[in-house]
């Protein structure tokens, strides 16, 4: 950037020319009233405000005030556009009024270009974490809504798993009372066919047996009693005895 009047500022020159079609005034005098009513004019005003609302207006200048740019490293490149922004603001600067390139002038705008593309490339790198942090942040989202949905099937497996037991549980327990109930079934079935059997031969000894042997006939009648209390269901009368 050490040629701030010569080759550089005549190449930065001629491309804004060609990229926005104007025409330098016909008078290149310090401060002249041709300068002026240029820079004023609805093209150059144009032009000028393109140069920051067009994302590609100040590259393609660069890229064609300097063709050798094309296989420059980033460094290099990121110079020459705060080199060529700083002229082209210079130039058609409408509150800018020469179009001559001097020393200080370049310095305050390569100080404040250089300072915006810093901030650009920090708010770039700003938002490139913070994108990188919202697909971790996408990414931990889906794994714990993953690890949910896993757990939530190991919790319906469960609980299936539970069920079904509760079902054999049941299951088992039916079948024990129907054994149960069966057996008791069967228990009323022979105590019914012992009750008559021994009722006669009871009738009998209570009619015959003498006084001696009554304690023979209360037993007797107790166990006629006990079946009488199982044929009839009323087992709790059993406990009475």
């Amino acid at each position: 950037m050490k040629d701030m009047r010569g080759s550089h500022v005549s190449a930065v020159r001629t491309a804004i020319f060609r990229k926005f079609g104007l025409q330098l005034a016909s008078s290149r005098r310090k401060n002249s009233r041709d300068i002026m009513d240029w820079k004023q004019s609805k093209e150059v005003k144009d032009s000028h405000n393109k140069l920051f609302t067009e994302d590609t207006a100040i590259e393609e200048i660069t890229n064609s005030a300097f063709p050798s740019l094309s296989n420059a490293d980033d460094e290099k490149f990121n110079d020459m556009y705060i080199y060529t922004a700083s002229v082209c603001d210079i130039i058609l600067n409408p509150n800018c009024p020469t179009l001559e390139i001097s020393k200080p002038e370049m310095e305050m705008r390569l100080e404040k270009f250089r300072v915006s593309i810093d901030f650009i490339l920090l708010f770039k790198k700003i938002e490139f974490i913070l994108l990188f942090k919202k697909i971790e942040f996408i990414l931990l989202f889906k794994k714990i809504e993953f690890i949910l949905l896993f757990k939530k099937i190991e919790f319906i497996l469960l609980f299936k798993k539970l069920n079904l037991l509760i079902k054999i549980k049941i299951r088992k327990h039916l079948m024990k009372k129907v054994k149960l109930i069966l057996a008791i079934q069967r228990l009323k079935k022979c105590l019914t066919f012992l009750a008559k059997i021994n009722l006669p031969m009871i009738m009998k000894m209570k009619r015959d047996q003498p006084k001696t042997n009554r304690y023979i006939t209360i037993q007797i009648l107790i166990l006629n009693r006990m079946i009488a209390c199982l044929i009839s269901g009323n087992y709790f009368d059993l406990f009475y005895f």
